[in-house]
């Protein structure tokens, strides 16, 4: 009798947990059956560097995901991320279908319900670079809806012809949650997700949380353009602004930067494997040897090219600014 009655409490007590779950629901006058609860946080999003927060104001997640992200496949959407693409100056843009199979993002380990890829190539805007002028994106596009609450969109981000390019990969989360009964918050976060170690690292963070910024900026700018009129957005906090400028005004500091990695981060980098090196670290002295070597044959190069330059254009006035004089030297290629 005693674990009968025990066993009638049990269920008594799962009933009710399973009462408690249901959610209050409101019908509004578009007939979209929404819920007015609240959402909990997207976990994973918590982890990363937010790179912007909004709100579009009468958005649902089917409108959103269908705008932003579906490219008009299964839906009457337009296509709308391979042309923005090409609005940014980028070519060769290939995009595939979404495949309606379950996905696991290696980063994040979560399950999505599509993906896709996408490639492209873009023209490199750094003038002292190493390697070929244009440089090739490969994405991988993990998305998923989930119900009425919540469309998480994972993009993995590799690149290729860039310097170091191996020893990361970049994760990009795009999460729409709903707020309220009709709305909808936005936020966008990043991880620089390191394959292999590298000495710059902390510098290689920095130059992409301030890159990717303006990049999906554009994109939220742009996925709002194609919703419906009736839709608006509202600025919200944006805790990681004084990070990114913080970053932005290291990166600047220096007047130069070379592969992005400011003078000053270099000049740290160098006071460290110099004491690594009184120490006796072998592979420290290896990098010191090496990088002195690099060193002294950039600059006879550079010193070389300039004497050039100037008997070149002796009695003329010279217009040569440093742009053109890194594409004529050919630096490091």
């Amino acid at each position: 009798e005693r674990k009968a009655k025990e066993e009638k409490e049990r269920k008594a007590k799962e009933e009710e947990a399973e009462k408690s779950k249901t959610r209050e629901v409101t019908v509004p006058l578009n007939g979209n059956i929404q819920s007015s609860t609240s959402v909990p946080p997207d976990q994973t999003l918590e982890k990363m560097n937010t790179l912007l927060t909004r709100t579009l104001k009468n958005v649902s997640v089917k409108t959103f995901y269908e705008v932003a992200w579906s490219d008009g496949q299964d839906t009457s959407a337009e296509k709308l991320y391979k042309p923005w693409l090409e609005e940014l100056g980028s070519y060769n843009v290939e995009t595939s279908d979404w495949t309606m199979e379950e996905h696991k993002n290696g980063w994040c380990q979560e399950t999505y319900s599509q993906f896709r890829k996408v490639r492209f190539e873009f023209k490199r805007t750094t003038h002292l670079y190493v390697g070929p002028p244009t440089a090739i994106v490969n994405q991988k596009h993990h998305c998923r809806v989930d119900g009425n609450d919540r469309c998480v969109l994972q993009m993995t981000v590799e690149m290729e012809g860039i310097p170091y390019a191996d020893c990361f990969a970049v994760e990009v989360r795009w999460v729409a949650t709903r707020v309220g009964s009709s709305d909808l918050q936005i936020k966008v976060g990043v991880h620089v997700d390191f394959k292999k170690s590298t000495m710059f690292a902390k510098q290689i963070k920095s130059g992409t949380l301030v890159e990717t910024k303006p990049i999906h900026s554009k994109l939220f700018e742009r996925i709002k353009r194609s919703l419906p009129e009736t839709s608006d957005s509202a600025e919200e906090d944006e805790s990681n602004d004084e990070e990114l400028a913080e970053d932005r005004g290291e990166e600047e500091s220096s007047g130069l930067s070379f592969m992005g990695f400011s003078l000053g981060d270099a000049k740290k980098q160098v006071e460290s494997l110099v004491n690594k090196a009184s120490e006796g670290d072998h592979i420290s002295i290896a990098a010191l040897l090496l990088a002195a070597y690099v060193s002294f044959w950039f600059i006879t190069r550079l010193f070389g090219l300039v004497l050039f330059s100037r008997n070149e254009m002796k009695g003329q006035e010279s217009t040569m600014d440093i742009s053109q004089l890194a594409s004529k030297m050919d630096v490091l290629e």
